[in-house]
């Protein structure tokens, strides 16, 4: 509960132990208000839903501060170049060919708790 203390939220904590199946969920008492820029922040986690250490993907934040790029997967391609040995232009197929590897990680959003409205910046999720 100490790791929600410091995110300001103030609602249950169904993904943690401890919690048995007569355990009485207790509603939040000072609810942040609407969201007043839809448009912008699409979705935020929605902290009584919380019932997983991963974060479901349809329950992830998304933030649109200046649309959707329209990406060809085909034209696409990573730039590695600076510091390192051997500059190279990688596309999309050479990144998808590389050994899979996963990790989980939380992301957090750097404006999460800056706007009274906004404290669902946040996730856990398993990245490939």
């Amino acid at each position: 509960m100490a790791g929600l203390t410091v995110l300001r939220v103030a609602g249950p904590a169904e993904a943690f132990p401890g919690k048995r199946g007569d355990d009485e969920v207790i509603p939040w008492l000072d609810r942040p208000p609407a969201n007043p820029v839809p448009n912008v922040i699409v979705r935020q986690l929605d902290w009584e839903q919380v019932d997983s250490w991963l974060t479901p993907p349809d329950q992830f934040f998304v933030i649109n501060h200046y649309g959707q790029p329209n990406l060809d997967a085909e034209a696409w391609r990573l730039g590695v170049a600076g510091l390192v040995s051997r500059p190279q232009s990688l596309t999309l197929a050479d990144l998808k060919s590389r050994a899979r590897r996963e990790v989980e990680f939380t992301m957090e959003c750097s404006g999460n708790t800056g706007l009274p409205f906004f404290i669902g910046g946040v996730g856990n999720a398993r990245w490939a």
